[in-house]
């Protein structure tokens, strides 16, 4: 083989240029310290840097979460801690104050201190972190309670049964309850609110779509045997038995034993049980929720079982055809048969069964559900069946024919030996009900209480959006039939027009609110839940003013009465810094493991991506060398010719 100059010249261009290159890299990895600049460096490990700084981040901002909880929790137990101080005082004041030979003026004294205490729980009630009141739950922006030492906060039947507290990311998928609820620390009173007389506070509660139930509460610290609870279901009354059941503050009336009373009442053929579920809620709420699905009428005439009645209302379905398809044997062979398709209230569409023969020939799915898409129907040119319905085999290799539109359309074919399918109606949207009819209401009630009535929300989820509900305080209502009116436009302005509806049926003085969702979207499950404000009360604040009283009047039956009260307050309050103290101890450990882990992740970082400088330094002077050698064997090697000169 002839190796000429210029093959040589190229030859060494090549290797310098690769020999350049090579020393190029070494000097970027050097002076940015980075092994892998570019994801064709290294693809494994780039896609691997990409992941750790990824992970690295939600440790940082994981990291912020998890100190800002720390010191969230470091105000929290710092003013539960003055709570349970001044409790502790205002014991020992009531202990000093029970002694019998404390004169009027000693008392006067007392309570003097006694006011002092009270003003400093609800300024400490108040405390805030960064802006935000730490006991006000998730309405972090409210304080906790007014100047009187009512409740500022807004206490519906949700937050009675289970107070708001807030929950902080600090791991992936990992939260923890950072806020410390109020309503736990400074209690609640069952308090009659203007609403009660009005509905219940079991409205709404979640349960399954296209269910009918009836919610209420039961007063479990009375006697029952006298009354009459019986159900009425469907068109049949089923009388419950009430032989024994009695109960009272301190021994009330077992749950367990009311819901087996409930399930065996019979309506002479059939117990209860038999067709409806009977338990209690979340909320303490007795339910009574029919098995079977739609909207089933159930009622108590009970005065011991006031109860909302609650449909959850049904989604929308679409109306299909649905069997099994022969795609061999003889029934295979559609030649000769019908298997057009009519959809109500757009017509027939024609099938071309020329090309459905499983018999003679190979059928599949495919071939199938393509004839049926291309079917025509010639009373609208260009149309197909595709246009109007889903064609699919399911699961069960089962051919279906879904019309597109919802509602109780009918889809229909005539039935052949290969193809008899099975029509399911489809059904328009069944709207959600919540409806009073126990509680009853007049013209006078609403003229007595109209500015009660405004001063409190009515809370309303639609369709997964809870919004407060307020009465415009300008508008006057004196008769029920303007309060309807006031409080349809109080939901329209919060909602919009058409999306929840307000009526009242009955006749005075027992009108009862109706509440109904109203055009909702085909395919949307309807949701509908109205809840009243529950208390403004604060038990612990309202023992002490009880307790101030007391000391001004001389009364030493409550003076003597607050200090077993006082004695569970603190029992309240010290089981609170207990929780909290936990959750502190908890939040450490997550704090810890998160440095661990961004130690980890740093060092494996740091592996993938950084480079080994002493180690760059030496492959960077070998490629030096490497180059320069290069350089001067090619000034030896190639020597100038004639044809350099002439050039």
């Amino acid at each position: 083989m002839r190796v000429t100059n210029s093959m040589m010249i190229n030859s060494l261009m090549h290797n310098l240029e690769k020999n350049l290159t090579r020393m190029g890299d070494q000097q970027q990895h050097l002076s940015s310290g980075k092994r892998v600049n570019r994801a064709s460096d290294d693809p494994i490990d780039a896609s691997k840097i990409l992941k750790f700084k990824s992970d690295l981040s939600e440790f940082e901002q994981y990291d912020k979460n998890v100190r800002d909880s720390l010191n969230w929790y470091e105000v929290t137990e710092s003013s539960v801690a003055e709570v349970s101080q001044l409790l502790q005082r205002s014991r020992e004041l009531a202990v000093k104050a029970a002694n019998g030979v404390n004169t009027a003026d000693d008392l006067k004294k007392i309570a003097e201190e006694i006011k002092n205490i009270n003003k400093q729980l609800i300024n400490t009630g108040n405390a805030n972190f960064a802006g935000k009141y730490i006991f006000s739950g998730y309405q972090t922006d409210k304080e906790l309670f007014n100047v009187d030492g009512s409740y500022n906060i807004d206490i519906t039947t949700t937050e009675f049964s289970r107070p708001p507290r807030m929950s902080w990311l600090v791991g992936t998928g990992e939260s923890m309850q950072t806020s410390t609820s109020g309503l736990n620390v400074f209690g609640m009173t069952d308090q009659k609110m203007v609403y009660d007389e009005m509905m219940t506070d079991s409205a709404g509660d979640h349960l399954e779509g296209n269910k009918s139930a009836i919610k209420g509460r039961v007063d479990l610290t009375s006697s029952l045997t006298s009354s009459i609870l019986d159900i009425n279901f469907n068109g049949s009354t089923f009388n419950v038995d009430t032989v024994g059941l009695v109960g009272s503050k301190d021994a009330p009336i077992n749950k367990g034993v009311l819901v087996d009373r409930f399930k065996r009442a019979s309506d002479g053929t059939n117990t209860l049980a038999d067709f409806a579920e009977v338990y209690y809620d979340d909320n303490e709420n007795l339910v009574i929720e029919a098995k079977a699905d739609g909207l089933i009428p159930i009622s108590s005439t009970s005065a011991h079982l006031k109860t909302a009645n609650i449909y959850t209302g049904a989604v929308a379905t679409k109306s299909v055809i649905k069997g099994d398809f022969a795609l061999e044997g003889p029934n295979a062979d559609y030649t000769a048969q019908n298997l057009d398709i009519t959809l109500s209230g757009i017509g027939t569409f024609d099938v071309n069964e020329v090309t459905l023969n499983g018999y003679s020939f190979d059928l599949d799915k495919q071939k199938v559900i393509n004839a049926f898409k291309e079917a025509t129907n010639s009373a609208i040119p260009g149309s197909k069946l595709s246009d109007y319905a889903d064609v699919y085999f399911d699961h069960n290799d089962q051919l279906v024919i879904k019309d597109k539109r919802y509602g109780a359309n009918t889809v229909s074919t005539a039935g052949t030996p290969g193809f008899n399918p099975t029509f399911i109606s489809g059904q328009a949207t069944a709207e959600a009900q919540v409806n009073f009819p126990r509680s009853g209401f007049d013209d006078t009630y609403i003229n007595d209480h109209q500015t009660e009535i405004k001063r409190s929300p009515l809370y309303i989820t639609y369709n997964g959006e809870r919004k407060a509900v307020i009465i415009d305080p300008s508008v006057n209502m004196t008769t029920t039939a303007e309060y309807q009116t006031a409080l349809q436009n109080a939901i329209d302005t919060a909602f919009g027009s058409s999306r929840v509806a307000v009526s009242l049926t009955g006749t005075a003085p027992n009108e009862h609110l109706n509440f109904s969702t109203v055009a909702t979207a085909d395919g949307l499950t309807p949701e509908l839940r109205v809840e009243s404000i529950k208390t403004k009360s604060s038990s612990l604040i309202e023992d002490m003013k009880a307790f101030h009283h007391a000391l001004m009047s001389d009364d030493r039956t409550v003076i003597q009465q607050f200090l077993g009260k006082v004695d569970k307050h603190l029992d309240r309050v010290i089981s609170e810094r207990a929780s909290i103290g936990a959750k502190v101890s908890r939040m450490e450990l997550i704090k810890n493991r998160l440095s661990a882990n961004t130690v980890s992740f740093t060092g494996m970082l740091s592996l993938a991506q950084d480079v080994d400088m002493a180690q760059e330094v030496m492959t960077l002077k070998n490629a030096e060398n490497i180059y320069r050698a290069s350089l001067t064997t090619g000034g030896r090697v190639i020597q100038p010719t004639l044809v350099d000169f002439l050039r």
